[in-house]
């Protein structure tokens, strides 16, 4: 069985399904028909043949040169084999329409290789063809009419100029049609202009059968049946009724008595398509129904049995036809189900590819970072590179001193162990003082001639030493940085990579159950979209018309899906009248076991506008809430962008997905490399589970912050350096189970070192106690106000405190029952 086809044609009719297993002669047989059908353009002949007979009223054959035009660019090398099949057909109209094609065909060959000797046009350029086409077929009929009756009409010159701009059309029509039955490649899905010129084609074709006679039966009735039949099977009601009306339409441009036959099709086209859901036994029965109301009421009762003989073997033939060539037609249609199908094949695709490159990516990146981390580990075996730099300078040193010195055989020689220690020493005395400002040691006078000179040069070159030494730490952190920047972006990478291989799963079913409970009830939906739909973090849009402000969307659409799906889910964002035709959409989201509400409270050193102080609360998504709090070093706006520019680092790497304590680790390291300058902020960042309630809390050079729980206080503190001072630092993370109803208080020292008194968090918790309000808000202003209150006014530096309360999630509306409805079954994943 042969395995590959080209073009639409090859997808069409496809390999031969009765011949798979029947052996290898049938295999070389079939193969041998498909060379026969594709490479020597069989279908193109056949329908040259009866484009070449085909005439509309009046004597009009307009066909013929269009066919022979467009040909002629798409397959050149089967020019004459078409010649052929055109002057066949023609020949069996008449004499005279056979010499007229041949002559058509002549002049149009001798305009386009005129047009492509002078360069005017490429081989392969279509766009003069339909001028050259109209040109020809008027010129042909005009010489040869005039040559042979020395005489010209001006009806016949109308008559022709008729035909010369049908021939135009038709030209433009078969550009778009006859590509779809010559090119090889994949073809995308029809376009809406691509259908109907392909109808047009086969109008035409269907033109040169109109006077062939089968046992009475009409052959063009029983195939521009079952070609509707086909159309109507495959696109459903819309493209029956357009093919319908198209056939009809070409019918009767030749023959005025086949008019009914438009209605016919039309209506048995939109009755087929709508009983195509019955499969071919419903097609069948739309056809028959349409054609046999028709026939009872304008058909003469002479032709009544044979116009439901024609009906019949049309139905005979679509049941003989494949479903698969049906199948790929449908795919090749747009607005099918089959359609849809492959274009969420193609998608899902698409999906798998991306996903394998970003996975490409991600262990490119972790290749990388596992290499700078062995650079790091390498230069570290041995000795380490301050022990190279220190022999680098101590080379330096002896080059200007002991080399010319007589007893250097003997101090680098049989002393030379002692010779080092010494030298090592001073260099680290050297070190300390910044130069030897001590009195020499008898010992290292005795040891050596030059002790004095020793040491001056060793203070004088020991600044570029040190700078060495700097440059040296700067590029191992520097190293160490990108190798765990590449380590994060690999992890985001690999995570974004599974992300999208789930969204690319086909929940088609579920979104049907969903629409189709929404409508259950009432609603009109207008599409519902399923973006994922794992346990605890759905993500569903839903469009419907706008309710007027009646709020449907918490109050019936949620609800419901929450019973649907067995979670609760609330609407996270919606947009009302989104739309211009007044549709509105809400996107409904995993409602999490517990909420959270923030406040701040603020004030700036002596009552200025720019604190030094920032803030930041963030959703990082999956039911984490990050809650942030910065204090830059000093006051005013250096202070305040360098607090700032904290946040913002650490809010961009905690939103692209990385680790909590690998963000707080590349924000220092990249705060510490960019400047020399002492520089440095605090951190104090907590990130809260919603959906059991617990807290990491990662503090860096920050004051402890505090849990209320009624009137208990707890204290959070951790040992952690601020950011900005070393380059490497280590983040202690303690993490804490919370309570509903619990409030989580977070100060800046402005605010911790404000009471002076001796033992400042015993007094910061009893205030706290104190207070008889729960409200985040008012906790916030009330503990500021208290502060400030304890210094008579006084502000003595940046000032903040932010608070928030976790409380359970209780969903405004209960969620409705829909006993006949079954719950929407969830994907699974088997490994």
């Amino acid at each position: 069985m042969f395995r590959k086809t080209d073009g639409w044609t090859g997808k069409l009719f496809g390999p031969v399904p009765w011949l798979a297993g029947a052996g290898e002669p049938a295999e070389r047989g079939a193969q041998a028909v498909q060379r026969g059908w594709i490479r020597w353009g069989v279908p193109l002949l056949v329908i040259g043949f009866l484009l070449g007979q085909a005439v509309l009223v009046e004597g009009l054959a307009p066909f013929a040169v269009p066919f022979f035009a467009v040909a002629y660019h798409l397959r050149r090398d089967r020019v004459l084999p078409i010649v052929l099949a055109l002057c066949g057909g023609a020949a069996l109209v008449s004499t005279d329409h056979l010499f007229v094609t041949i002559l058509s065909c002549a002049m149009y060959l001798i305009l386009q290789l005129g047009l492509e000797r002078r360069k005017r046009v490429a081989r392969s350029d279509l766009s003069h063809a339909p001028l050259l086409t109209a040109l020809a077929v008027f010129g042909a009929h005009t010489g040869y009419t005039y040559g042979m009756a020395n005489a010209l009409t001006v009806y016949q010159a109308v008559a022709y100029a008729v035909e010369g701009a049908l021939s135009f059309l038709l030209t433009l029509i078969f550009v778009q049609a006859l590509p779809l039955m010559t090119s090889r490649r994949y073809r995308h899905p029809l376009r809406q202009e691509e259908a109907v010129c392909a109808l047009i084609l086969l109008g035409s074709v269907l033109i040169g059968t109109i006077d062939w006679r089968f046992f009475g039966v009409a052959v063009h009735h029983v195939l521009a049946q079952y070609f509707l039949l086909v159309f109507a099977f495959a696109g459903g009601g819309g493209i029956g009724v357009t093919a319908g009306v198209v056939i009809g339409l070409m019918l009767t441009l030749a023959d005025i008595g086949e008019l009914n036959q438009m209605s016919l099709l039309a209506f048995a086209g939109l009755l087929s398509g709508l009983l195509r859901e019955a499969r071919k036994p419903g097609a069948v029965a739309g056809l028959l129904i349409g054609a046999s109301l028709f026939t009872f009421y304008m058909e003469p009762t002479g032709r009544m049995w044979s116009a439901l003989g024609e009906s019949l073997a049309a139905a005979f033939l679509f049941v003989l036809t494949p479903r698969v060539p049906l199948r790929q037609l449908a795919a090749l249609l747009p607005g099918t189900h089959e359609h849809l199908i492959s274009q969420q094949a193609y998608m899902r695709q698409v999906r798998q590819a991306t996903a394998a490159r970003i996975e490409q990516f991600a262990h490119l990146f972790q290749k990388l970072a596992h290499s700078f981390a062995q650079a790091d580990r390498d230069a570290s075996d041995g000795k380490t590179d301050v022990m190279k730099e220190m022999d680098a300078f101590l080379s330096g040193v002896t080059a200007v001193t002991c080399n010319v010195c007589r007893r250097k055989d003997v101090c680098w020689g049989e002393k030379a162990e002692e010779t080092y220690d010494w030298m090592r020493y001073f260099a680290g005395v050297v070190a300390a003082d910044g130069a030897y400002r001590r009195q020499i040691p008898f010992e290292w006078k005795r040891h050596c001639l030059k002790a004095q000179d020793v040491l001056k040069v060793m203070a004088d070159q020991y600044p570029a030493f040190r700078e060495r030494l700097l440059l040296n730490q700067r590029i191992r952190d520097s190293r160490q940085l990108v190798a765990e920047q590449l380590s994060g972006v690999s992890r985001v990478m690999g995570d974004f990579a599974a992300e999208i291989r789930r969204e690319g799963q086909d929940l088609g079913v579920q979104e049907g159950q969903i629409r189709e409970a929404l409508e259950e009830i009432g609603l009109s939906v207008r599409k519902v979209d399923i973006y994922n739909l794992a346990e605890g973090n759905v993500d569903i849009e839903v469009s419907q018309p706008s309710c007027n402000g009646r709020d449907e969307c918490e109050k019936i659409v949620a609800p419901l899906v929450s019973d649907l799906l067995g979670e609760t889910v609330a609407v996270a964002e919606k947009r009302c009248q989104a739309y211009a035709d007044g549709y509105c959409t809400m996107c409904l989201r995993t409602a999490h076991k517990y909420r959270v509400a923030s406040a701040i409270a603020a004030v700036a050193k002596d009552g200025g506008w720019l604190s030094g102080d920032s803030f930041a609360t963030l959703d990082l998504g999956n039911g984490r809430y990050a809650v942030a709090l910065s204090d830059g070093m000093g006051n005013g706006e250096r202070a305040h962008r360098e607090s700032s520019e904290t946040l913002e680092l650490l809010k961009e790497m905690l939103c692209v997905g990385f680790d909590e304590q690998m963000a707080i680790k590349s924000v220092n390291a990249l705060l510490s490399l960019r400047t020399t300058e002492d520089t440095f902020a605090t951190l104090d960042l907590a990130i809260l589970d919603l959906h059991t309630a617990e807290a990491k809390f990662l503090k860096t050079g920050s004051t402890p912050s505090f849990i209320k729980r009624g009137r208990e206080v707890f204290t959070v503190t951790a040992g952690n350096l601020p950011i900005g001072i070393l380059r490497d630092i280590e983040v202690d993370v303690v993490t804490l189970g919370l309570k509903p109803g619990d409030l989580l208080i977070m100060l800046t020292d402005g605010v911790y070192d404000a009471p002076k008194v001796e033992n400042k968090e015993r007094f910061l918790k009893r205030m706290i106690a104190d207070l008889a309000t729960d409200d985040p808000q008012e906790v916030a202003d009330l503990l500021l106000e208290q502060v400030v209150r304890h210094h008579h006014g006084a502000i003595h530096d940046d000032m903040t405190v932010a608070v928030v309360r976790i409380d359970p999630y209780v969903p405004e509306w209960a969620t409705i029952k829909m006993p006949r409805l079954r719950p929407v079954e969830r994907p699974r994943v088997v490994s």
